[in-house]
């Protein structure tokens, strides 16, 4: 069964339906001038023949892995991927967690279309920032980050920080990315999760804002004006070079905003993304007019606000030491083919159609 054939109908119950973010989201770009609009628009996704919207339910399988780009060394254990960032071995909390993301995305994609489709890559690929916010945590001795991420696509990164207790939120520009995040949030979080499309309009007061968030690029485009999120780390992982260099702006400059109050202050990425909207020196000269500090650069890439409290140590930290989560000390690792299993039921066209091109999987 193709992902993309329409199945019979059923009734599926979602916190957002697609009517409900579309109505709210023509509603608001009715209101948007053109420095807005064009700023918060997905140009480098669709300058790459990218489907960024999706007009039927079944059809957000889409956003739930990303395969294309992917090496087979992600695979096998003992390999670095600095875009990412992850190491490619994988403790046993580590594999039981990402089994159980495993298992919901099965859950949520049958009640999408009736068929139940696996992630097998990208899931993986959150691990690294993953390990990065638990690091940082560590570090600053507070069990709880108050974490706020730019672009989450997939949504797995910011669903395991989630899991761990952090206080998460989290933008979109793409209708498609943003529609599968709320299902994939709901899904796990239930009534710790908020979902402000869809008529949910949040209050300004701090304390009312609920453990995880899930704003869309409306919303979170008039944040500037009065910003009632504050942030110990933002996270904002191959996207920067993407963006319009009018969002790239405002991202760095109302991050800085969300970070002012924080003892420790950093944005987090492990590359840039593609090179087409700017380059990665652009990116790095945005961040350095807009007043921060690059503070780590080689494990991932660090930045911090002037007057941050991120000590040598912490930096020593993170730019050589960054453990599993390995919360029962087990020590052990394994690679990804120790626990995930390639069936082709659970595949989608697009990941055998890709995989014919590439000549791979050979498992």
């Amino acid at each position: 069964m193709s992902f993309l054939a329409k199945p019979e109908p059923r009734r599926i119950i979602m916190k957002l339906t697609i009517d409900a973010y579309g109505a709210e989201e023509n509603e608001a770009i009715a209101k948007t001038g053109y420095a807005e609009f064009a700023a918060f628009s997905a140009k480098t996704f669709r300058d790459h023949g990218f489907q960024t919207n999706a007009t039927e339910e079944f059809e957000l399988v889409r956003y739930a892995d990303s395969v294309v780009g992917t090496e087979l060394e992600r695979l096998s254990a003992g390999h670095f991927f600095r875009g990412t960032p992850i190491r490619t071995d994988y403790s046993m909390d580590e594999v039981t967690m990402l089994s159980k993301i495993s298992q919901g995305v099965e859950d949520i994609t049958e009640q999408m279309c009736g068929h139940r489709y696996g992630v097998f890559f990208n899931h993986l690929s959150g691990v690294g920032l993953f390990r990065i916010i638990q690091a940082i945590s560590q570090l600053i001795n507070k069990e709880s980050l108050n974490i706020f991420e730019v672009g989450p696509g997939c949504g797995y990164a910011g669903l395991m920080m989630a899991l761990m207790g952090h206080r998460y939120a989290s933008y979109d520009i793409t209708q498609g990315y943003y529609l599968w995040q709320n299902r994939l949030m709901s899904h796990f979080l239930g009534d710790e999760f908020t979902e402000f499309a869809g008529g949910n309009e949040f209050g300004r007061d701090p304390a009312a804002i609920s453990r995880v968030s899930h704003l869309p690029w409306w919303q979170y485009m008039r944040l500037y004006r009065d910003c009632p999120f504050k942030a110990d780390v933002i996270v904002s992982n191959s996207n920067l070079a993407e963006m319009h260099p009018w969002s790239l702006k405002y991202v760095v400059r109302l991050s800085k905003m969300m970070m002012a109050e924080s003892d420790f202050g950093m944005m987090i990425f492990g590359g840039v993304g593609e090179e087409h909207m700017s380059s990665q020196g652009d990116v790095f000269l945005h961040l350095l007019e807009a007043g921060y500090e690059p503070l780590v650069k080689e494990q991932f890439f660090g930045f911090s606000p002037e007057g941050h409290k991120v000590t040598p140590e912490m930096i020593a930290v993170l730019e050589n030491d960054i453990p599993n989560y390995d919360s029962i000390g087990m020590g052990k690792s394994f690679s990804a083919m120790d626990f995930l299993s390639f069936d082709d039921e659970k595949m989608t066209d697009e990941f055998q159609f890709y995989s014919f091109l590439s000549d791979w999987p050979k498992l």
